[in-house]
């Protein structure tokens, strides 16, 4: 069971329509469900979350001088406990139509944070749809 930011409660912010991009969601949504988070660097999960999904998974690039210092920070709760400043710079780059090569080019992303607390270990969902 994945974790989702407070404030995220739609799907509408989908470019392009969430029923055009529903299959690679869905696809990408459980890989994350089975994937399992070890103790090591979030870098080299990135690495391994990349090598299984079809879209390119990675940390920001470019962006992140352009952004306030904690812009892409979230509060997570799952079982009554809060879990603040949650790096969430992490994402997925939902940019082509399910199954189509090429044609129109959409920006939208699935932006997640790794959520490592003890024994807790969670992949945390804070947005999906347009760039941040």
């Amino acid at each position: 069971m994945q974790l989702y930011y407070k404030d995220f409660n739609s799907l509408s912010k989908v470019k392009g329509g969430f029923q055009n991009f529903q299959k690679e969601i869905v696809n990408f949504l459980h890989t994350l469900n089975f994937f399992e988070l070890h103790d090591g660097s979030i870098q080299e999960e990135v690495k391994e979350i990349n090598a299984k999904v079809t879209h390119v998974f990675c940390e920001e690039g470019g962006a992140k001088s352009k952004r306030a210092q904690d812009e892409l920070k979230r509060e997570f709760i799952f079982k009554n406990k809060k879990y603040s400043n949650v790096n969430c710079e992490f994402h997925y780059k939902l940019e082509n139509i399910d199954d189509q090569k090429g044609g129109e080019h959409f920006k939208n992303r699935i932006y997640v944070g790794f959520i490592k607390s003890g024994k807790l270990k969670k992949i945390g969902i804070a947005h999906i749809g347009f760039h941040l």
